[in-house]
């Protein structure tokens, strides 16, 4: 999963939206905060998972040992995963209905692209 903030993303369709420099200023202000907040995460999530390797290497390790850990990492790369979502719904709400679509289009358009030439695509 692209750890890329969505505040980004949706710079990167600036002239195709015709963004406004107070929504580019809006859009950068949460990718820089959103950014933030990811790294930190990520730092946390590698932490946990060096904390499950060493486990994992550990003789007579009991299944409580083995559980917290893993609930310890499964719990971080779910507040990743809804830093991103809040991510997405806050860089949407500074478009406007057009823009909107425009962006949706966009998007599916770029997805089509890169489904083409064999790269992998989501969407979310």
């Amino acid at each position: 999963m692209g750890m890329d903030t969505h505040g980004n993303y949706f710079l990167d369709f600036e002239k195709e939206l015709e963004l406004t420099e107070a929504q580019v200023s809006k859009l950068n202000q949460l990718r820089n905060e959103t950014q933030k907040q990811l790294e930190n995460l990520m730092a946390k999530k590698h932490a946990a998972w060096e904390d499950l390797t060493k486990i994992s290497h550990e003789n007579n390790v009991k299944k409580k040992t083995i559980d917290k850990a893993s609930d310890k990492f499964g719990s971080i790369y779910g507040d990743i995963v809804a830093l991103q979502t809040q991510s997405i719904l806050d860089a949407k709400k500074i478009l406007t209905k057009e823009q909107h679509k425009k962006m949706w289009d966009a998007h599916h358009k770029n997805m089509d692209q890169k489904s083409e030439t064999g790269t992998e695509v989501s969407c979310h």
